[in-house]
Order: structure tokens, then sequence, then C-alpha cells
């Protein structure tokens, strides 16, 4: 239990958005404040409340299904979903709970606590975005193109690429991996591997998964 105790005071330090309580059924006995007033409402009123009305339409069903197995398991718990603050928008927030047992092991509650992490959220799905952009335009463009891993793993393959080599990115990577030889040696003259290899080396990368001109 003073172990419990203990991790109750790092989530109330480490928190942004304060702490919560609930009995060993989940239901909620303790709201956080900073959150009540994050959502515009009294502890009180949270209370009396259905909490599944705060929820973004598209996150309370996932979210409260995999609340209600991590309560039966009692499992730490952790969840991103979207509340509806104050204002009536939406914001991202992460939720994490651990459950409280005593000394034999039963559990006693659960304590968690709630993180705004809307802006990095946006940020990750901008940047997710960003990326579907540039894969379509690559695959519009009359080139062949790719993409690798540091480790020289090839992550994409445009349509021309896959077009000029005759490997689909699957077919590519398994045969740079497999003991027949490399991905180089088939697609890269033989005269020319030694140079592309030391070229690609002196850029950290492997040729073992990466070609370029015959």
């Amino acid at each position: 239990l003073e172990r419990e105790r203990a991790r109750y005071k790092a989530l109330a330090t480490v928190s942004t958005m304060g702490v919560w309580r609930a009995d060993p059924s989940g239901r909620l006995t303790h709201p956080s404040p900073e959150v009540c007033r994050w959502l515009g409402f009294t502890p009180e009123q949270v209370l009396s409340m259905d909490l599944r009305s705060m929820f973004h339409p598209d996150d309370v069903e996932a979210t409260f299904e995999r609340w209600a197995g991590h309560i039966a398991r009692g499992e730490t718990f952790e969840s991103e979903y979207r509340l509806r603050t104050a204002d009536g928008r939406f914001r991202w927030i992460r939720d994490r709970a651990v459950p409280v047992r005593d000394e034999s092991g039963r559990l006693v509650e659960w304590i968690g606590s709630h993180t705004d992490i809307h802006e990095s959220k946006l940020a990750e799905q901008e940047l997710v975005a960003s990326e579907h952009r540039l894969r379509m335009l690559a695959e519009t463009i009359p080139a062949a193109i790719w993409m690798s891993a540091l480790d020289g793993t090839s992550e994409f393959f445009n349509h021309a690429y896959t077009e000029w080599s005759g490997y689909t990115l699957e077919e590519f990577n398994a045969r740079s991996r497999g003991a027949t030889g490399t991905i180089g040696e088939t697609v890269i003259h033989p005269e020319d591997v030694p140079r592309v290899t030391a070229a690609f080396t002196d850029a950290g990368l492997s040729i073992s998964a990466i070609s370029t001109d015959p």
C-alpha cells in the first residue's frame, strides 16, 4: 500500500491536469478539480452526469470497452481520447490509471491522471497527413523514387520504381535479407557494385537494400 501511495504522489506530480480516483468497479468517486474546470462543471456535477456525454462520439465506445477490459483484468489502463471542453470544442487527452491493492492483493480503488495532449496530437496528425500527401505526390511523378531507413532497409517504392526494378517493396527487402546475395548484386551491374557500395557506405547506408541506375 505504501508503494501505491508513492505512485499516487508521483502521478499527482507529473500530471498536468490533476488526478482522479475510482472504486474497484471503475465508478468515478473523486474527479480531478482541474479537469472539472476544464470541462466547465463542478466535481459534484461530473459525478451526477453520464460520463459518456463528455466524449467525442468516435471515441466513446472504444474507450469504455477498453476501460471495462482493464477493470476486469485489474491491469494498468492507458488511452487517448477527446473530451468536450467548456467552450464546446473537443480536445485530446491521455488518460492513465493504475490499480491500488491492499496488503492481501485485493483491488481497492483506481487512481488515474489526465494529461492534455491536444497540441501534440494535432501535430502528429498533420505529420501523418503530410507524409500521405508526399507519398501521393511521389506516385504521380514519372520517375523512380525510393525511401530507405538508415540501416538500408527500403521503406517506400513508388510505382515507377517497381516497374523499373521488377520488384515490389516486400520482394526487394526479402531478397536483400536472403542468402542468395544482395539486392544490389541483382539490379546493379557487377562492374558498378564496388563503386556504388562505397558511395552508400560513405553515406552511412547499406547497399544490401538500395539500388541505383545500372
